[in-house]
């Protein structure tokens, strides 16, 4: 679970496989603060786009004007 707390300004988060695709629609998972504050991305080892023994790339991105606060956690 990549869990972000923001607590300022909007956010939006990206989890792919590759570094140069990840933000530009060649991600695995999304999630935004439109769904509220405590934006979660719940990933469980029977989903089919999750590998053991891969590196996943996490792209983090303000979208409000001001920079985002976050609280970042991976569980």
């Amino acid at each position: 679970m990549l869990r972000a707390i923001v607590a300022t300004g909007d956010l939006e988060i990206y989890i792919g496989l590759n570094p140069d695709t990840v933000d530009k629609g060649g991600h695995n998972w999304y999630a935004s603060t439109a769904t509220g504050r405590d934006v979660r991305i719940a990933v469980k080892t029977t989903d089919p786009s999750f590998h053991i023994a891969t590196y996943y790339y996490v792209y983090l991105v303000s979208t409000s004007n001001a920079d985002s606060q976050i609280k970042l956690s991976l569980d």
